[in-house]
């Protein structure tokens, strides 16, 4: 009887479990969905005070959706120009990149050419591949000896890829999570939100029913630790975000820089993890070289500058805006962060980029409240 109590005590967190589980392998029909839920909850105050004006909901919301839809088109009518003159740049500046190298690029191609020709005939791969492009095109390929098919250039891709992965087991091979596009995820996303907003009224009376101040210490703890590690840290996180990439859009702007408004969306999806930005450094140091021949500047010069601006947003960072903006022990470690976002991202693809932090925090928070306490009963009340 006593190992029956157990087990029904412990159904809450069996049945978490096994709902989070039914959850990933079918994230792409449910993350959209709690996804518009938690941005309508956010949105929802905004348009009850629209309500206190217009009298009706449904006025109030259609009004919020076309004024959030003309914000966007003035935003994209006034900046489409220089996005699209910026990234014409940026491709050019390549391309003039390669052109100017040609000579060495050449150079560098023979050396391969000669290196090559230690281990293959160099002449009879050259005519091999030239008879195989003829046959392609002629529609010969068929019976040509080495047809060129997309079930060949798959095969050879998977070849490829197989290098670098390790060899998967048939238990491996029996499991994969479903697919989902990102765009079939974001128009769920939209029609979603859209949805919710009209029947927000519904959904808020729901949330207040099962806020219920009777749930266990246990649950009500989860949730604060959840609030405190995840939700309040983006709010924080977001206002240092908006100060830093201020920073870097004045310098990127009067520097010019090739690809500065795709830079600038990089940096601030980057900059919600600390110091993670600096990988961009590396395709800027192409952008600087094509920067430093149009300016004839020294490129050490250059790229002195815009390391300079990612170190000096840093200490801006950890001198003025943590101490001023994010609270004492709130957030993730870093490096867990990093860890947590590989994990993700490597299971789900681009949406694990999305999720992988709050996922990560979820995680972290149920181990501390509902699986240690099992093994280290001890310690369980001093982690809290």
């Amino acid at each position: 009887m006593k190992l029956q109590d157990r087990i029904i005590a412990r159904i809450p967190e069996i049945s978490l479990l096994a709902g989070g589980l039914l959850l990933l392998y079918f994230y792409g029909i449910f993350l959209p969905f709690f996804l518009a839920l938690a941005l309508a909850y956010g949105i929802g105050p905004i348009i009850q005070k629209w309500q206190k004006l217009f009298r009706n909901w449904e006025l109030s919301v259609g009004l919020f959706l076309l004024s959030l839809g003309l914000v966007l088109v003035l935003f994209l009518s006034i900046s489409a120009g220089f996005i699209a003159r910026d990234m014409q740049r940026f491709n050019q500046s390549f391309s003039l990149l390669l052109e100017e190298n040609q000579s060495q690029l050449d150079a560098g191609a023979q050396k391969v050419q000669a290196w090559m020709s230690e281990f293959v005939d160099s002449t009879d791969l050259e005519q091999k591949i030239r008879q195989q492009i003829a046959s392609f095109s002629s529609g010969d390929s068929a019976k040509s000896g080495l047809s060129l098919s997309m079930e060949n250039i798959s095969a050879g891709f998977s070849k490829l890829q197989s290098f670098f992965k390790s060899k998967p087991t048939e238990a491996d091979k029996g499991f994969q999570l479903p697919q989902f596009g990102f765009w079939y995820q974001f128009g769920s996303f939209l029609l979603y939100f859209v949805l919710i907003l009209f029947y927000y009224p519904y959904f808020e009376s729901l949330r207040e029913r099962y806020h219920n101040p009777g749930l266990s210490r246990n649950w009500q703890q989860f949730w604060t630790d959840f609030n405190q590690s995840f939700v309040r840290y983006f709010k924080l996180r977001t206002r240092i975000v908006l100060w830093e990439s201020l920073l870097f859009l004045v310098a990127f702007l009067i520097l010019d820089l090739p690809g500065t408004y795709l830079y600038l969306i990089l940096i601030v999806l980057l900059l919600y993890i600390p110091y993670l930005h600096y990988l961009l450094l590396i395709p800027m140091a192409l952008s600087g070289l094509v920067l430093s021949m149009e300016l004839t500047w020294p490129y050490w010069m250059v790229m002195s500058i815009i390391v300079g601006v990612f170190i000096l947003g840093s200490i801006l960072e950890e001198a003025l805006l943590i101490p001023k903006i994010m609270e004492r022990h709130i957030g993730l470690n870093p490096v867990i962060m990093v860890l947590g976002l590989s994990f993700w991202t490597y299971l789900l693809d681009f949406t694990g980029v999305l999720i992988g932090i709050p996922l990560t925090s979820l995680g972290l928070i149920y181990l501390k409240r509902f699986i240690l306490p099992q093994w280290f009963p001890a310690s369980s009340g001093s982690s809290e």
